[in-house]
């Protein structure tokens, strides 16, 4: 099964996902954060001075992975074109490759 994920922080959400494994993903996402990685949601944290744990939310279940893609990129591409001076609006990444595969 292939999860499709947010990232919210202080009620905002910041990042839309997807992964097979979502222990690993998030164990990845905090790795990278503490570790420094160049990333729009990483450096949006760090500037923050986000002290806490990145948790995933789990908000979508798909057996094929195209399915969890496409819902991913139709999360990603309503909340980009979302016209609203509304912090809760917030996403800190780049819009992924639209593929099938």
């Amino acid at each position: 099964m292939y999860s499709v994920y947010k990232i919210e922080v202080n009620g905002v959400c910041l990042y839309i996902g997807h992964s097979k494994d979502l222990k690993r993903r998030e164990y990845q996402h905090n790795y990278l954060y503490k570790k420094g990685a160049k990333k729009a949601l990483y450096d949006y944290l760090r500037e923050c001075e986000y002290e806490g744990y990145i948790e995933l939310i789990e908000i979508g279940k798909y057996k094929k992975k195209v399915e969890a893609k496409r819902y991913e990129m139709y999360l990603i591409l309503q909340y980009l074109f979302i016209e609203t001076d509304n912090p809760l609006f917030q996403l800190k990444q780049k819009i992924a490759n639209i593929s099938d595969r």
